[in-house]
């Protein structure tokens, strides 16, 4: 066992991995003093008992190998939490009403775009219902979103 390892294990509030944990212990021993990192632990975990839920604290090899020790509390007053994702009452409607409508284009024969036209109103996959012949022309509708 590393000298003030069991003193960190116990301080850390997340207790998972502890072979890895004493690995990247010492590591960051050689790079930060044990008092340093045992105190960055007991900070951090107070931190987290009125702050963060159990399963956002990250393991303690993590914590060790990016050298959180000496990470700042964070000051904002809020819980993480992992609760269903709020979405807007039922028949919420944001402040300007959009909707779809149909419109009617007429494309007279005397139009480039008619050959393209009468092309697509002849296609096996088109409604019927969205080209319509008249003399001289032909009407094309379509939805369009109004608002």
């Amino acid at each position: 066992m590393l000298i003030g390892f069991d003193e960190f294990w116990q301080a850390y509030p997340h207790k998972v991995g502890k072979l890895a944990a004493e690995e990247a212990y010492q590591k960051a021993i050689r790079r930060a003093s044990i008092d340093r990192i045992r105190n960055g632990a007991r900070r951090f975990a107070e931190y987290c008992k009125e702050h963060v839920e159990p399963k956002y604290v990250p393991e303690p090899a993590t914590w060790l190998n990016k050298g959180r020790w000496d990470d700042e509390p964070m000051t904002t007053n809020f819980r993480v939490s992992g609760g269903a994702p709020q979405f807007p009452p039922e028949g919420y409607r944001p402040g300007r009403p959009r909707e779809l409508s149909w419109a009617r284009c007429y494309v007279p024969a005397s139009s480039p775009d008619y050959p393209a036209m009468v092309d697509r109103a002849n296609a096996f996959e088109t409604d019927p219902r969205e080209y319509r012949y008249d003399d001289g022309g032909i009407w094309v509708s379509f939805l369009w979103l109004r608002g």
